[in-house]
């Protein structure tokens, strides 16, 4: 049995498979960092009364096995956040003299 091999195919070939392997390997180390980091992360959401204890197992295995499940947890997570008011400072404020007013006031009635 003859075999002939096109050595400019072959050589395609190996080519690609040299190109590629950066990519591969790229890959891989993001899926074990990712497999390291997922549980520490929801560790924190579960502290943090972000996310019930009871899926915590399950919130691991889906932010390793879809990533787009880390944004989608992302984009909840800041939905939960509530940011400081611009006027908490005036509203601190105006209760520390509302109650300077009020203790201005009971002191005047009783004498």
């Amino acid at each position: 049995m003859n075999v002939t091999f096109n050595i400019d195919k072959l050589r395609k070939v190996v080519d690609y498979v040299g190109a590629t392997q950066p990519m591969v390997e790229k890959q891989a180390q993001q899926e074990e960092a990712l497999a390291r980091k997922a549980p520490e992360v929801v560790e924190m959401l579960v502290q943090q009364g972000l996310l019930s204890p009871q899926l915590k197992e399950a919130k691991v295995r889906a932010l390793v096995s879809n990533p787009i499940e880390i944004l989608e947890t992302l984009e909840k997570t800041a939905a939960m956040i509530v940011p400081p008011n611009m006027g908490s400072g005036a509203q601190k404020t105006a209760q520390a003299t509302e109650q300077s007013s009020d203790q201005v006031f009971v002191d005047r009635i009783m004498g």
